[in-house]
């Protein structure tokens, strides 16, 4: 929101940023990680944003590399712009037969080309001088095995994430994906 705001960024007017969506994303991302990613001295916060942007680049792909950390969206709609950090929320909606107008079709697997069983991400780590490194790849056997036991691997890059048990926490959360 701060970078829609400024006039180095979009230099939009606050009325133009649904704050009630820039307030859950916040929660969202001032959560905890905990469990499996969760660094061994304790919880940390779920998604953080540690980026240099410049103010002369693409401002949309500027806009995509700061929701890239929180695994986000952001999307201009209705005169304002909408901001969602990337978590589980409920379903909102059923659906029966009465939603349809025409025939279904059911696609049961993904075509090859988006199909992936692991995820390599790399991210900037300041102990390394600030250098590009890769976090441990998150696997997963059974999709594997599903896979005819070939490993498919999906590379991201997530420069403004600098810690690695935080980009192990989202490459987990897009192979589940």
């Amino acid at each position: 929101a701060d970078y829609l705001l400024s006039p180095l960024g979009g230099e939009f007017d606050s009325t133009e940023i649904d704050w009630s969506l820039v307030v859950a994303a916040a929660n969202i991302c001032d959560a905890s990680l905990s469990g499996g990613n969760a660094p061994p001295s304790g919880a940390q916060a779920r998604y953080t944003c540690n980026l240099l942007l410049q103010a002369t680049d693409d401002f949309l792909g500027n806009c995509k590399l700061i929701t890239d950390t929180m695994l986000g969206r952001f999307v201009f709609r209705d005169g304002q712009w909408r901001i969602y950090a990337g978590a589980w929320t409920s379903p909102v909606h059923n659906m029966d037969q009465k939603c349809f107008v025409g025939p279904v079709s059911i696609q049961a697997s993904s075509p090859r080309d988006q199909r992936y069983n692991s995820v390599r991400a790399f991210f900037v780590n300041p102990a390394k001088s600030w250098q590009r490194v890769e976090c441990y790849p998150r696997v997963n056997a059974t999709y594997k095995t599903n896979d005819g036991s070939e490993g498919i691997a999906k590379e991201i890059e997530i420069p403004g994430v600098t810690n690695e048990y935080r980009a192990q926490y989202i490459s987990e959360i897009l192979l589940r994906q």
